[in-house]
């Protein structure tokens, strides 16, 4: 051997040949890096006394040509022949430790280590906060329960088993709550995955799933009060966007002249986000629209708005031509639909577009032309003939416009977007104080005050289960409300929990849009951080408690109305809470799986006479039910007028498709009545991917091509907008208009 590689060769034996070095070596190998400190603290030395010793240590290493120190100085990594002998030194103390029959542990760092009872007692102090005294007796039992089991080889999950199952058996249940391991099984994880391969869902569908199931987890187990975690889990209530909730607010309404006035300097968030600058033409306007959507997607659970676009872009029209305005748009709108969230969907983003008589203030030319573009964008859909999914256009309308020869053209405009995609969700101005509200994408209700300019935010919404309640009160009214009392406390508490980690998160810079300095005016967050209390199956709830139906007796509507006007009257209290009658989640379905497993779903098919796969939400009565519309109509506006925080109506077009001029007198007619506060329309549709064609209903052929189930992808509305669904079953709907 040459002489210089023998040199080299004792360089390294000698350097590894001390324990301390060996330790330095893995320890390098499973950070990737570590400081001089650190290290010397991970090795268990004591910085003030060793370091002269632990010096000399890493210069025999780096002399040897094991470690070398980063251009940062005080950090150290293994070079190349480090990395290599780390896995040797690895594989030799896995042959040793196994030649000595010694227990290995298989680590969460993916290491292989012997085992020690020692780390035991270290974890159950540092993540229990449990005595010294407790956790050595309690590592003491986990080994010898691991010895008299002969396991050769150990996992750190199957340790932590092991000492949960002790934990549990000595009745220490919040140590046992704080050694949990959060993750998903095999199973869950292996069919998502199948999942994946078998439709258009993105790949990072599997990291969206698995990580909110185990912040999930974590928020039932640590993140929230035992009373809270223990009511959602139970069925009592549902803590809508769990994963989030706390830490991100569901949704937000934008002020629309702060959107476009002010300047955004995020500075605060320690991001490279660039200030964002005030628009100063049409273009810049909608370019910073799309900017703040795309950002504020990762801070938002549920969905956004900006409301009277039309209105607010109207300065910068000037003397620009209809086709100018109408192609700069219609960007805008793609490069929106371009933005996709995990799921492959496009980002939950409402835009409201407003034509009452306050148009006429000034600008009128300007605002109604910019709603009439809109409107033609979202009526001709994209290249591919398919509409935009995003944003949802809500569409603001009084009677004077609809009486208005005008405006017309514009209204018969916004009948075609409804006849050809069942886009648009109407707003009735003349409703209430419908004239200063904004409805965000999840249908949220927020009553602005125009005299304060601010963004206002809804940090979450609680559900509660109401034919739980019903059950439990077996057709006590006196135990009815008490039970309901008790569910609107523990709502209540929740939301506070909500909003105060949340209000701590924007004191802290850390939320932008709550955070964000802005060139007009601070204002204070508690001022616009608001959380909805939402109604899961009044509905059946009524049935099981009185045996009747709402829409049978006028003693069920009184009992219906005063169950409302109660709950209204608690949370009326607190100021930031408001009642609603929508949630983009469906509870019910898991409120209905509760209750089944927990009274027996034969019991309550009977108890509400008829098979349902979930409890009603979203509406009073169910839209299969067979009421007539009027009826529905006349149920919905009574509660319209109760559920401040959201409300919603669907009206079923069926075929023969209306003409345009009989739809806009319907529209005048349900406008000029000012029952209902919100409306939409819908239908199913069949894509066909083979001729790009759009079909009414729900086909298994293409109408055009005859393509069959594997070209065509489904359409259906889900509360507000049409998500996309593969491969469904033909479904029959029943028809309300």
């Amino acid at each position: 051997m040459h002489k210089i590689y023998e040199e080299n060769l004792n360089k390294v034996l000698k350097a590894v040949g001390n324990p301390i070095r060996r330790k330095i070596i893995l320890n390098l190998y499973n950070a990737k890096e570590n400081s001089f400190t650190d290290l010397m603290l991970e090795l268990e030395m004591n910085p003030k006394i060793d370091s002269g010793k632990f010096t000399h240590h890493l210069k025999l290493l780096i002399d040897a040509g094991i470690i070398k120190e980063k251009e940062k100085k005080g950090r150290y990594e293994l070079t190349e022949l480090g990395i290599g002998i780390a896995l040797l030194l690895k594989n030799l103390e896995e042959n040793v430790m196994r030649e000595n029959k010694k227990i290995l542990v298989r680590t969460s760092n993916l290491t292989m280590e012997p085992f020690e009872k020692r780390k035991i007692v270290e974890a159950i102090i540092r993540e229990a906060e449990a005595p010294r005294s407790i956790a050595e007796e309690i590592a003491e039992e986990a080994e010898e329960r691991i010895l008299r089991s002969n396991i050769k080889y150990l996992t750190a999950p199957l340790i932590r088993e092991i000492v949960n199952s002790i934990l549990l058996e000595r009745g220490l249940e919040d140590y046992r709550h704080a050694m949990t391991r959060l993750g998903l099984p095999v199973y869950d994880v292996r069919k998502t995955i199948s999942e994946i391969n078998q439709t258009l869902m993105p790949p990072l569908t599997l990291y969206l799933r698995s990580g909110s199931a185990v912040i999930s987890e974590y928020m039932l187990i640590r993140g929230l009060p035992r009373e809270i975690s223990d009511a959602h889990i139970s069925g009592l209530i549902n803590i809508n966007s769990l994963p989030y909730f706390g830490i991100i607010p569901e949704s937000i309404h934008y002020d629309s002249s702060w959107v476009i006035e002010s300047e955004l300097n995020f500075e605060n968030l320690e991001s490279f986000i660039p200030t964002i600058k005030k628009s100063k033409s049409l273009d810049e306007a909608l370019e910073k629209i799309v900017k703040i959507i795309h950002i504020m997607r990762n801070y938002i659970s549920v969905g956004q708005v900006i409301d009277d676009i039309n209105v607010m872009l109207a300065t910068f029209i000037g003397n620009m031509k209809y086709d100018e305005i109408l192609k700069k748009i219609k960007c805008a709108i793609v490069h929106l639909n371009q933005i996709l969230d995990f799921m492959g969907n496009p980002q939950p983003f409402a835009i409201g577009l407003r034509l009452d008589k306050s148009l006429k203030e000034e600008l009128f030319e300007e605002k109604l032309l910019l709603f009439r573009a809109f409107v033609e964008v979202f009526i001709d859909g994209d290249d591919a003939k398919r509409p935009f999914l995003t944003p949802l256009p809500i569409i603001k309308l009084d009677s004077h416009s609809l009486n208005d020869s005008n405006v017309q053209n514009e209204i018969s405009r916004v009948c075609e977007l409804i006849l050809k995609w069942c886009v648009p969700v109407i707003v009735n101005i003349d409703w209430e104080n419908n004239n200063i509200a904004s409805y965000c994408w999840d249908l949220t209700r927020l009553e602005r005050n125009i005299s304060l300019v601010s963004n206002s935010c809804v940090v979450g919404t609680i559900l509660i289960n109401l034919p739980r309640i019903a059950l439990e009160a077996k057709g006590d009214d006196g135990r009815f409300f008490s039970k309901i009392n008790e569910s609107i406390d523990i709502s209540i508490k929740a939301l506070e929990e909500g909003r105060n980690r949340i209000m701590e998160r924007t004191s802290k810079g850390i939320l932008p849009f709550l955070s964000t300095k802005n060139s007009i005016e601070k204002y204070s967050p508690t001022d616009v951080l608001l959380g909805n209390i939402g109604l899961v199956g009044l509905y059946e709830a009524l049935k099981i408690h009185t045996g009747k139906y709402i829409q049978e007796s006028k003693n069920v509507m009184n009992l219906s109305k005063k169950i409302v006007d109660e709950i209204t009257a608690i949370i009326k209290e607190k100021g930031y809470i408001r009642l609603t009658e929508v949630s983009i989640e469906d509870a019910g379905r898991r409120f209905l799986i509760s209750d089944g497993i927990r009274y027996g779903f034969k019991v309550i098919e009977e108890k509400i006479d008829r098979k349902v796969s979930g409890y009603t939400f979203n509406t009073i009565i169910p839209y299969e039910e067979n009421v007539p519309l009027n009826k529905r109509i006349e149920v919905e506006s009574i509660f319209h007028k109760k559920f401040l925080g959201g409300h919603y109506f669907k009206i079923n077009i069926k075929e023969p498709i209306l003409s345009i001029n009989d739809l806009y007198e319907y529209l005048k007619r349900l406008m000029n009545e000012k029952k209902l506060a919100i409306f939409t329309f819908t239908r199913d549709y069949t894509y066909c991917r083979k001729c790009k064609s759009f079909i009414y209903g729900k086909r298994e052929k293409c109408n055009f091509c005859g393509s069959s189930l594997s070209s065509l992808v489904y359409y259906s509305k889900k509360l507000n907008v049409y998500r996309r669904e593969e491969n469904l079953k033909i479904i029959e709907e029943y028809s309300l208009l």
